[in-house]
């Protein structure tokens, strides 16, 4: 499928075969971005003229169902979508900036899924497929997620200037902050 004229990465689509998966923590990444029309909640987060839904690419959602969600940024004006910041948002959670770019995510989860799931904790068992398909995607950019998330922010210091600050500041009043 195609989503704005972009392909899922062959990258994301290794990924998603690899289980991040463990009593319903980790991280479903899907074979195909999430169609625009299931993305208009993304709306009701933005500031309008900033962004829109359109400048997301969601692949991946938690397995808890909390509804946090994986996407790539469209933030990079025709730029590879493999170049594009990763992101992850919802509608409940404050948006995180993820890695600068697709070969930095990949090792941003091998560095912090091991084989009983998320775990950023340097103690669990490496998910050796994930660290495979880092290496096939994106050799020589080895970091930690970490250093990935880091230098995300440094290279874009406004991302969360994009998202109304109000729609937190509801839920934390109202006890709807996850």
């Amino acid at each position: 499928m195609t989503l704005h004229g972009q392909h899922m990465p062959d990258a994301l689509r290794a990924v998603a075969a690899v289980p991040i998966d463990l009593d319903g923590i980790g991280l479903r990444v899907l074979r195909d971005f999430v169609p625009t029309a299931e993305t208009e909640w993304m709306g009701e987060i933005l500031v309008p003229g900033r962004a829109s839904a359109s400048d997301f690419l969601i692949f991946g959602e938690d397995c808890e169902g909390e509804g946090v969600f994986e996407a790539i940024w469209l933030a990079r004006p025709r730029a590879r979508i493999e170049d594009q910041p990763v992101v992850c948002v919802g509608r409940y959670t404050w948006p995180q900036l993820t890695a600068r770019d697709l070969a930095d995510y990949l090792w941003a989860l091998a560095d912090t899924c091991t084989l009983m799931g998320i775990d950023a904790s340097p103690v669990g068992s490496p998910n050796y497929e994930l660290v495979s398909i880092a290496e096939c995607f994106a050799p020589g950019s080895r970091r930690t997620a970490d250093e990935a998330e880091a230098l995300a922010a440094e290279e874009f210091p406004d991302f969360r200037a994009i998202f109304d600050p109000g729609v937190w500041e509801r839920q934390i009043r109202t006890g709807r902050d996850r």
